[in-house]
């Protein structure tokens, strides 16, 4: 009669494969945020890293002790330990690796902005700056601090920045920006552009020529925590410069950006609204 299996080792084996199978979920992230959405993959999120814990650990116990019961007592299994042992060295290097790798990048997406921005303040490019009541009187910038709230979800934002856009004028610049970088707002008490922090950024901004012939802007910042996925996107341009009137694609054309899709699914930490001088 031929020596049975040992099952320490058959099941070992088996909660080592299982966690390999996990383990995809999160090494292909960026994938797995695309076809579940991020409501769903960040749900999913905890349950799995405990499950791909216990069965991680659980799996290469159970393959030593199956190896030295079938050692010992001459069971068959020997070779489903060992491989489990093997495949456990694997994905413990390979999560090491990708861990280390996700902290590098999280720092480094902290540090960066502190090498590039040594103040917290700095001094606006207008000689003389304005009386506050320029700025508190400017009626477009009213109408978006009225209608304009952070319980809004960004396509209602956008909604509302259309609105204000369609009443200026002609010979103005309207920009679209995004991504992960140092923000400011202009405080028109001091005179001066103010840190905001480091965030994930889906922004608007208008460039119109005042009576005072100086250019200004007027901005809509939608802010969200910056992480190491929305670092990403710093590098990449997601901006659409638009002289004269706006064309009727260009506000569909920023919900179509990738940017816009991202950003949607996040959660919005603050919105700035703010005007203030060519920087």
């Amino acid at each position: 009669m031929k020596n049975k299996f040992s099952k320490a080792s058959v099941i070992g084996f088996s909660l080592i494969m299982l966690s390999v199978i996990i383990g995809q979920f999160f090494i292909f992230n960026d994938i797995m945020v695309h076809e579940l959405g991020r409501k769903v993959f960040d749900a999913l999120y905890p349950p799995l890293l405990i499950c791909l814990f216990l069965t991680h650990i659980s799996g290469i116990v159970l393959s030593i002790v199956g190896l030295v019961n079938a050692i010992r007592k001459k069971l068959r299994g020997i070779g489903f330990s060992i491989a489990g042992i093997v495949f456990f060295v694997i994905e413990a290097v390979v999560i090491i690796l990708i861990l280390g790798l996700l902290f590098i990048i999280a720092t480094g997406g902290e540090m960066r902005p502190a090498e590039t921005i040594s103040l917290a303040t700095y001094e606006t490019t207008v000689r003389e700056p304005r009386e506050p009541e320029f700025y508190e009187n400017n009626e477009n910038l009213i109408f978006l601090e009225n209608n304009i709230n952070e319980d809004m979800s960004l396509s209602e934002v956008i909604d509302v920045f259309e609105q204000m856009h369609d009443k200026m004028g002609d010979g103005d610049r309207t920009v679209f920006k995004s991504g992960s970088n140092t923000y400011s707002v202009y405080d028109y008490n001091a005179g001066v552009f103010v840190d905001a922090g480091f965030h994930y950024g889906f922004c608007l901004k208008r460039w119109f020529t005042a009576e005072d012939g100086e250019r200004y802007q007027i901005c809509v910042n939608v802010l969200y925590k910056a992480d190491s996925e929305s670092y990403k996107y710093r590098d990449e341009d997601m901006s659409i410069d638009v002289h004269g009137n706006v064309n009727e694609d260009f506000f569909d054309d920023i919900r179509n950006t990738d940017a816009y899709e991202y950003a949607s699914s996040l959660e919005i930490e603050r919105i700035d609204i703010y005007m203030g001088p060519q920087q």
